[in-house]
């Protein structure tokens, strides 16, 4: 078998070539690299809520009758720029009667949000209310639940 014979200038061009595809492999991988896999998505985390009234049967339902108005403070803790969408609320009476609703007018100050609700607790002594937060890319925060008695004279 014949050897085939290499000229020297030819070793130095090959290895040149070799030397640009790596570095140009390098930074092919480099540029790909980016932080979107490092990022975590925004989240949001509830502290307990607290609900407040200053009068009963002073606020009127769609029925015709009046209940009683209260403001529901929910304090948080958010990460990521995304604000918050809606508030999820779920009612549970004592006689086992649920319901679930979205409240989105509500005024956030960047670390608790307040809105308003009309209650008729009619012969009920208590609701328990679950808030849960949304924020716009549809990521939910952790539940929390407030047991609200019937104020003293309310509907």
């Amino acid at each position: 078998m014949k050897k085939i014979k290499m000229n020297k200038n030819w070793g130095f061009v090959f290895n040149a070539i070799q030397k640009c595809m790596v570095a140009t492999l390098f930074v092919m991988v480099l540029a790909n690299c980016s932080n979107d896999d490092t990022e975590s998505a925004d989240s949001i985390t509830i502290k307990a809520a607290t609900a407040s009234f200053e009068a009963v049967n002073t606020c009127a339902l769609a029925s015709g009758s009046n209940g009683t108005g209260f403001q529901f403070t929910i304090p948080y803790t958010k990460t990521g720029k995304k604000e918050i969408s809606f508030v999820t609320v779920n009612l549970e009476w004592p006689t086992a009667q649920s319901s679930s609703s979205v409240e989105s007018n509500f005024t956030d100050n960047g670390t608790s949000l307040t809105y308003n609700r009309c209650y008729r607790f009619a012969d009920q002594d208590w609701v328990e209310i679950t808030h849960y937060l949304v924020l716009e890319e549809g990521n939910g925060s952790n539940p929390t639940t407030l047991r609200v008695n019937r104020p003293a004279g309310a509907n």
